[in-house]
């Protein structure tokens, strides 16, 4: 491996719900869903092999930023599909209705498949951009910039 771009999606979710209690029942609905995606800092790691300002280390360097880049661009682009995805469930979510406290759980199952298919997407197009710049002529092209590896 001549270089490695470290870094995981951050994702997380906050979901609350209101309860109201009619006789024996509480009927709990959504109040707030907040969904967080970030890319926290992309590490580049450039084999040692290489000096910083050879060509090799510029080439590897370029290379795995190109990496950095598709995650950055995926998480930009699902931001709002994720908000306009999860703004569409919770118009459709009913309240739920339990004889216990269970229902703010419940509340959260609910759209728990909502958010998971949005990451889902959004991590198979991650892997999708990273894997065209991870192909045989992709590499073979990067050989070809310096005179020597």
């Amino acid at each position: 491996t001549l270089g490695l771009t470290v870094g995981t999606f951050g994702t997380s979710w906050e979901i609350s719900s209101s309860t109201i209690r009619k006789g024996n029942l509480l009927c709990h609905y959504l109040r707030n869903a907040r969904v967080r995606l970030q890319v926290p800092s992309l590490i580049v790691y450039v084999a040692s092999d290489y000096r910083q300002g050879s060509c090799q280390f510029q080439t590897i360097t370029t290379h795995e930023n190109e990496h950095v880049r598709v995650n950055q661009a995926v998480v930009r682009k699902y931001a709002p599909i994720m908000r306009e995805t999860l703004l569409t469930a919770a118009y459709r979510l009913s309240p739920v209705a339990t004889s216990g406290e269970a229902g703010p759980q419940a509340i959260e199952r609910a759209l728990q498949p909502t958010i998971l298919a949005v990451l889902n997407d959004m991590y198979t197009e991650r892997d999708r951009g990273n894997g065209v710049i991870d192909t045989d002529e992709s590499y073979r092209r990067t050989s070809q910039r310096c005179s020597s590896w």
